[in-house]
């Protein structure tokens, strides 16, 4: 019983750091220039082991880009979403 509540900890612990790590990255693609966006996020992916999609949508007379971060957790992908309208950084 304390090898199974040990493990679930285990995994509960790691699922919060890959939750961290998501949201920092967001951060940092949240203050990056449009200009810069897929090629920050191109270096930013391969630095820290996660996928991350970089996507442009309208929205009636608004456009942006749509970031799609997901990362591989012990306990299941995680995956965050991040909606930049353009010239928003």
């Amino acid at each position: 019983m304390h090898q199974t509540q040990m493990n679930f900890d285990r995994v509960a612990m790691q699922r919060l750091t890959d939750q961290l790590a998501i949201e920092n990255l967001a951060e940092q693609l949240s203050t990056v220039v449009d200009s810069e966006l897929t090629d920050t996020a191109t270096r930013l992916a391969e630095e820290s082991a996660t996928h991350i999609s970089v996507e442009p949508f309208e929205s009636g007379s608004k456009s942006g880009w749509h970031v799609t971060i997901t990362i591989e957790s012990p306990s299941g992908p995680l995956t965050h979403h991040l909606w930049r309208l353009e010239g928003e950084a």
